[in-house]
């Protein structure tokens, strides 16, 4: 720890975003004796009464001259590359965030974990083994925690797991000592540049690595090269192409997704030199996180999954590929400009899959390329190979059949318990945002699941 805190006494600081990160960092500021903030948000009904003496400035035009600051914390959530932020840069003007500041702060080893799905789930599971393994061991970041909540906490013994999007580590100036990246895919291209500037935004989490450090990757992922070729740690490559090894584990997840990712997490848990029986016992404890493939529960031997945090086609052609079982799926929400043309194959392809509801902006986009690629497949087998049912096609029932128009979660579930039969799985898996039909990700999971539990 070697930055000092008491420099910041002098200093004009703004704090962008009252989410959950800019209010850690207003109650961390405020306890070590900082005052001089502005809470700038665009939120005008912001309450303030938790901060009644620190400035405020919100509305639209929050973003307004940060020039005038010496230093601004950016919440996740405001774009880094927007022009007020970038006007501030060339004015001198230091721009942190809460994780930058907390890796200022931290006393002891952090572990990393990014990638574009199943970083949550793979860092609960370092965190259940390693607290099983009885270390003092502390999970936070991209999670929903922000790890200055816990900083006093800390000794140079304990150990700090961080989740970490692309968002935070797009300015971070430190890298953890240990970084697990898993699969990377484009994502948040409404909130990033391109796919390039998304990826070196996840390079960050090694670029500053020391050679003592480790980063632990899937040898074949078509982005290694970006990552081991280019930053100084040691390289942990592990191959997800061989199983074998995971047998003896009682994994408690779905999905080829989950087994690669727990092959990360075996290779950072080996520097740590876990016992078998630890990690057995930790993974026999072991529940999914909320909205990402969770069981919720079974119903007149229907079971229900809420998978919302599945934002994105790739995520939910994970999820999808994760069940053998009678399927319908849900599917659908705001548009942020995705190409659904991957999610259509894996659709079209996909045998157990029976019912599609599509709900939200995109209903009609994901019904248009569905169609378009069952007509280009069609076109191209025999006729007894198309499997698509559709009101404009003849009804089949060993194919799959579309509906759409629900308005809500209470008619999205009546359509799709109309299609379901004893031993089907009705999943969440929205491959889109939520906007427009719900407030966010966490409140179309939260609807699924407080229905489900009414019937």
């Amino acid at each position: 720890m070697n930055f000092d805190l008491k420099s910041l006494c002098q200093k004009k600081i703004a704090v962008l975003g009252f989410g959950t990160e800019g209010k850690a960092v207003c109650e961390f500021l405020v306890k070590q004796g900082i005052i001089n903030l502005t809470i700038c948000d665009q939120n005008e009904k912001l309450n303030r009464s938790s901060f009644t003496n620190l400035k405020f400035k919100l509305g639209k035009n929050y973003l307004e001259d940060l020039i005038e600051f010496d230093l601004v914390f950016r919440s996740p959530g405001i774009k880094y590359f927007s022009p007020e932020i970038q006007a501030a840069v060339q004015k001198g003007v230091e721009i942190s965030s809460s994780t930058k500041l907390f890796f200022q702060l931290c006393p002891c080893q952090i572990i990393g974990v990014t990638g574009s799905k199943g970083k949550g789930t793979t860092s609960s599971l370092i965190y259940s083994i390693l607290k099983e393994n009885g270390q003092d061991v502390y999970l936070g970041g991209n999670i929903g925690r922000s790890p200055l909540e816990f900083l006093d906490q800390l000794t140079s013994n304990s150990i700090v797991i961080l989740e970490l999007s692309s968002f935070q580590l797009q300015d971070l100036d430190h890298s953890p000592q240990i970084a697990a990246v898993l699969d990377i895919f484009p994502e948040h291209l409404d909130y990033h540049q391109n796919f390039e500037e998304y990826l070196t935004a996840k390079q960050q989490i090694a670029r500053l690595q020391t050679k003592a450090g480790y980063l632990i990757m899937d040898q074949n992922s078509p982005y290694q090269q970006a990552f081991v070729t280019l930053f100084p740690a040691q390289k942990v490559l592990f191959d997800s192409r061989k199983t074998t090894a995971l047998a003896k584990y009682q994994f408690p997840l779905r999905g080829k997704h989950q087994l690669k990712n727990f092959q990360a997490v075996l290779e950072v848990i080996k520097l740590f030199k876990v016992e078998e029986g630890v990690i057995q016992r930790a993974l026999a404890n072991f529940k999914s996180l909320p909205h990402r493939l969770e069981f919720v529960r079974e119903h007149q031997d229907v079971k229900y999954y809420n998978d919302s945090y599945a934002t994105t086609p790739e995520a939910s052609i994970a999820a999808l590929q994760s069940f053998t079982e009678p399927l319908i799926l849900i599917l659908g929400g705001s548009d942020k400009g995705t190409s659904f043309e991957e999610l259509s194959k894996a659709i079209i392809n996909q045998p157990n899959l029976k019912s599609i509801i599509l709900i939200g902006q995109t209903a009609d986009k994901l019904e248009k390329v569905i169609l378009q690629y069952y007509s280009k497949r069609s076109s191209k087998c025999h006729s007894g190979l198309s499997r698509i049912y559709h009101p404009r096609l003849r009804d089949d029932k060993s194919k799959i059949k579309i509906k759409k128009g629900a308005r809500d979660m209470q008619e999205i579930l009546e359509q799709a318990r109309q299609e379901a039969q004893p031993g089907d799985v009705i999943l969440l898996s929205p491959a889109c945002a939520s906007f427009g039909m719900f407030q966010n990700a966490s409140d179309r999971g939260e609807q699924f699941k407080r229905l489900i539990q009414a019937l």
